[in-house]
């Protein structure tokens, strides 16, 4: 299509490479690419944390990373307190009915624009 629009990129919380922001050379490269170091931002926001390290500290991106993920939880609990089993299982053979994506997305259907 050409005309995809990225809404968010992967940043590392504990910098990539040697030369990025919050880098910590005692992880590994597996530990560096973990989802446990990763968090998900606007590409504005990724700029914005690399450039301006003092204000974006490890421990201040982890808490946020921590406290969106606890607010994501607990909404999904709240959200899903009232779906019983048959609700779950049509849910499920409807996903499975979908044809794959072939352009990779994990979207289920397209959307309008």
């Amino acid at each position: 299509m050409g005309d995809d629009t990225y809404v968010g990129e992967a940043a590392h919380i504990r910098g990539e490479k040697p030369t990025a922001a919050r880098y910590d050379a005692s992880m590994t490269d597996d530990e560096r690419d973990n989802v446990r170091n990763l968090i998900y931002l606007c590409t504005d926001h990724h700029t914005i944390i690399d450039k301006v390290e003092a204000d974006w500290t490890t421990s201040t991106l982890q808490e946020l990373k921590d406290n969106h993920e606890k607010h994501v939880h607990q909404a999904m609990e709240e959200a899903f307190a009232d779906v019983a089993f048959p609700e779950l299982q049509n849910a499920v053979s409807w996903v499975a009915k979908q044809a794959p994506a072939t352009n990779g997305s994990f979207d289920l259907m397209e959307l309008s624009r």
